[in-house]
């Protein structure tokens, strides 16, 4: 075995080296192999050199010129040597995939003699580069206190699940062990009601699901909708003015949430309809429509925002990149290799908008040739008007408040700015759009 070393990934692969150097009768001088690559060492290939068991530098093993191999198969194979290495309750780096805990489910064999961890979910090691999953963090699950400080890592406070039925759990107190091998936590559930102590874990049934948050809509707000207080402020919390939502009562029609001038924003339906929510839709009336229709909420109309863009023919980039300094060159060039079949660029208004800023005034005057900066106007000319006021696709612009005289009070929307332009002597009230944050 003289001239011959391995090159240490982490340090649970160090072991499995020295190990095995030593069942070839080899002195390993007493080191442990926690010199290592993940660590970001430059001494890490271990073995003999010139008869002398040491770890050396890839300059050194470039000049001495030993054979490089990779951890030979122990007895059992590399499923066996995974066993040695990693244990339930580990966190660790899958060598294919994201991070995650290994559960108690036997380790395998997969897909070109890759051994794989929770059923698949989780690769060990992978022989093509033989590459071992690296540990994060190790937590003894054959105890009950190794189980109870991983449930204390990751099922604390405010940690939300799925108990063993399937109902949604919120975890308020310091989860504890309860009864043989068992933990469990105090929660409440998703009206907040509290008095819940679901088993984190049991031996039976293992652990609890922990609900990711990035897909538990629930993990915002929580709302009591078993009380009328409750429905009201999940109303105004989830269907706001302006809202534009397809009826729960009449699936085929839209509505549009409206500013409530008289009466309430939402109310609660009576009699037979004392289960369902309704807002207001009538401006200076209290009219409205269903919301919540039998308690079966009503599913909102997303608005797809357009992007809104200028098209700049071949022609004007050509003037415009004639005219242009060093970087702004740069930058149209760049834009140019865009649309290459066609006989325009097509630019964001943000980028039109760059460009008019960084103009000079002899540039201005050829930019504004071929492009329109925007200045925040709005379009009205598609407005209407009924006894309320102006009516613009769907959002009133001004209407009259039904509590003073119509001849000296209005009601601005709040989804524009309002400005006081000048024509002449005569000023003008205008929206304009309102810059995004």
């Amino acid at each position: 075995m003289n001239n011959t070393v391995i090159k240490v990934l982490n340090k649970e692969h160090g072991k499995n080296v020295i190990e095995w150097f030593n069942a070839q009768g080899i002195n390993t001088n007493g080191y442990s192999g926690n010199i290592t690559e993940e660590d970001g060492n430059a001494a890490i290939y271990y073995g003999t050199v010139s008869g002398v068991f040491s770890n050396y530098t890839k300059d050194e093993v470039d000049k001495k010129k030993p054979k490089i191999i990779t951890l030979p198969i122990l007895e059992g194979g590399y499923l066996h040597l995974c066993n040695k290495m990693f244990k339930p309750g580990m966190r660790v780096q899958s060598v294919v995939g994201s991070d995650a805990v290994i559960d108690d489910t036997p380790f395998r064999y997969g897909h070109g003699d890759r051994v794989y961890a929770n059923d698949g979910g989780i690769c060990l090691y992978q022989p093509q580069n033989n590459t071992f999953a690296t540990i994060l963090e190790e937590f003894d699950m054959s105890t009950n206190e190794g189980r109870l400080l991983y449930a204390q890592k990751y099922y604390n406070i405010g940690t939300e699940i799925y108990n063993h039925t399937g109902q949604y759990r919120k975890i308020v107190g310091e989860p504890k062990r309860f009864g043989k091998g068992c933990i469990e936590a105090e929660a409440i559930d998703e009206y907040g009601s509290t008095g819940y102590f679901p088993d984190i874990y049991t031996e039976e049934k293992g652990w609890c699901k922990i609900i990711e948050k990035e897909n538990n809509a629930k993990a915002e707000e929580k709302f009591d909708l078993t009380t009328d207080a409750g429905k009201l402020a999940y109303a105004a919390k989830h269907y706001p003015v302006g809202t534009r939502y397809i009826s729960p009562e009449y699936s085929s029609k839209v509505y549009t949430v409206g500013e409530a001038i008289k009466g309430p924003q939402y109310w609660l339906g009576t009699g037979f309809y004392k289960n369902s929510i309704v807002a207001n839709t009538g401006g200076d009336t209290q009219s409205g429509q269903f919301i919540c229709y039998l308690g079966r909420w009503a599913e909102i109309v997303k608005e797809e925002e357009k992007m809104e863009t200028q098209r700049l023919s071949r022609k004007g980039l050509k003037e415009i990149h004639s005219i242009a300094c060093t970087a702004w060159k740069s930058t149209l060039e760049e834009w140019g290799n865009t649309n290459p079949l066609e006989d325009y660029i097509e630019l964001t208004q943000e980028q039109v908008n760059n460009m008019f800023k960084a103009c000079t005034a002899t540039q201005l005057s050829i930019v504004s040739k071929y492009l329109t900066e925007d200045d925040g106007s709005v379009d009205v000319s598609n407005v209407t008007y009924d006894h309320n006021g102006a009516l613009w696709g769907c959002k009133y612009l001004i209407r009259h408040n039904a509590f003073n005289s119509i001849k000296n009070s209005f009601w601005l929307n709040s989804d524009f700015n309002w400005e006081v332009k000048m024509n002449g002597d005569t000023p003008f009230l205008v929206p304009t759009k309102k810059k995004k944050l």
